[in-house]
Protein backbone atom coordinates (compact mmCIF):
# COMPACT_ATOMS: atom_id res chain seq x y z
CA UNK A 1 0.00 0.00 0.00
CA UNK A 2 2.88 2.37 0.74
CA UNK A 3 4.21 1.82 -2.78
CA UNK A 4 0.84 2.82 -4.23
CA UNK A 5 0.81 6.00 -2.13
CA UNK A 6 4.35 6.84 -3.25
CA UNK A 7 3.43 6.27 -6.90
CA UNK A 8 0.36 8.50 -6.58
CA UNK A 9 2.46 11.25 -5.02
CA UNK A 10 4.99 10.98 -7.87
CA UNK A 11 2.17 11.13 -10.41
CA UNK A 12 0.75 14.28 -8.80
CA UNK A 13 4.19 15.89 -8.66
CA UNK A 14 4.72 15.21 -12.37
CA UNK A 15 1.29 16.63 -13.15
CA UNK A 16 2.24 19.81 -11.27
CA UNK A 17 5.52 19.99 -13.22
CA UNK A 18 3.54 19.77 -16.46
CA UNK A 19 1.17 22.50 -15.29
CA UNK A 20 4.20 24.66 -14.39
CA UNK A 21 5.58 24.19 -17.89
CA UNK A 22 2.26 25.03 -19.52
CA UNK A 23 1.96 28.18 -17.44
CA UNK A 24 5.50 29.30 -18.31
CA UNK A 25 4.73 28.75 -22.00
CA UNK A 26 1.53 30.81 -21.63
CA UNK A 27 -0.55 27.84 -22.76
CA UNK A 28 -2.79 28.12 -19.69
CA UNK A 29 -3.84 31.05 -17.52
CA UNK A 30 -2.94 31.52 -13.86
CA UNK A 31 -6.55 30.74 -12.96
CA UNK A 32 -6.45 27.48 -14.93
CA UNK A 33 -3.12 26.61 -13.34
CA UNK A 34 -4.47 27.15 -9.84
CA UNK A 35 -7.51 24.99 -10.56
CA UNK A 36 -5.33 22.23 -12.00
CA UNK A 37 -2.90 21.97 -9.12
CA UNK A 38 -5.08 22.78 -6.10
CA UNK A 39 -6.30 19.26 -5.38
CA UNK A 40 -2.99 17.65 -6.30
CA UNK A 41 -1.16 19.74 -3.69
CA UNK A 42 -3.80 18.92 -1.08
CA UNK A 43 -3.47 15.22 -1.93
CA UNK A 44 0.33 15.29 -1.64
CA UNK A 45 0.19 17.14 1.68
CA UNK A 46 -2.38 14.71 3.04
CA UNK A 47 -0.21 11.69 2.31
CA UNK A 48 3.14 13.20 3.22
CA UNK A 49 2.06 14.94 6.42
CA UNK A 50 -1.30 13.52 7.41
CA UNK A 51 -0.37 9.89 6.86
CA UNK A 52 3.04 10.07 8.46
CA UNK A 53 5.19 9.68 5.37
CA UNK A 54 8.70 11.12 5.42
Amino acid sequence: MDRVKEDLIILCERFIELADKLLKENRITVEEYEKLIKHKIEFINCFKHGMGMN
